[in-house]
């Protein structure tokens, strides 16, 4: 016997193992994948509310659609999917979809890089260095250039050089204001 759940037979549709499987590989029903990806998601499944965000986003099996990537972009990342958090960092940063917040994005993508995102860590440690949607501190970008670098992303090595030079720079200066001051 079939199990109905809205429209969807249950036999229309993929088990989760199959999709995982199948967005590292090959998809062999567009239709009854995107079918399926819909069905988990109306499950509440936060990771395929994150994969249904990706569809909309690039247009897989449907229709580029800004407002249903925010929309469950932000249901994903609010049931705790660092994916889906790391998504809603760039959709606040670019302002595709909502109005660019950088108080938002680096909200969102310091809870990303907390769990683990080193794309995140990285526009973390990015968000200190120039004060984007935060208070500027060298320091603390040093932090998550060195943890993103640590994590595999060798592009924050460079980064971290230039904060790691910037934060020298900034302390010679306060050292020399310093000793203005005192005479």
């Amino acid at each position: 016997m079939l199990k109905k759940t809205g429209d969807i037979m249950t036999k229309d549709i993929y088990t989760k193992d199959e999709i995982r499987q199948m967005i590292c590989t090959k998809i062999d029903n567009k239709e009854k994948f995107f079918h399926s990806v819909e069905y988990y998601a109306s499950l509440n499944e936060s990771e395929f509310i994150y994969y249904l965000a990706i569809c909309y986003f690039r247009g897989i099996f449907c229709e580029k659609n800004d407002k249903k990537i925010f929309e469950y972009a932000l249901k994903s990342a609010q049931m705790g999917n660092t994916k889906a958090m790391s998504l809603l960092t760039l959709l606040y940063r670019s302002g595709r979809g909502i109005k660019a917040d950088f108080s938002e994005a680096f909200k969102w993508g310091l809870k990303a890089a907390e769990n683990g995102s080193v794309t995140c860590m990285q526009w973390t440690g990015d968000a200190y260095r120039r004060g984007l949607g935060t208070n500027m501190d060298l320091e603390k970008a040093i932090y998550w250039y060195k943890k993103g670098y640590e994590n595999g992303d060798s592009y924050c090595k460079k980064l971290l050089s230039y904060a790691q030079e910037e934060l020298l720079e900034e302390r010679k200066m306060i050292n020399e204001l310093s000793e203005m001051n005192s005479n």
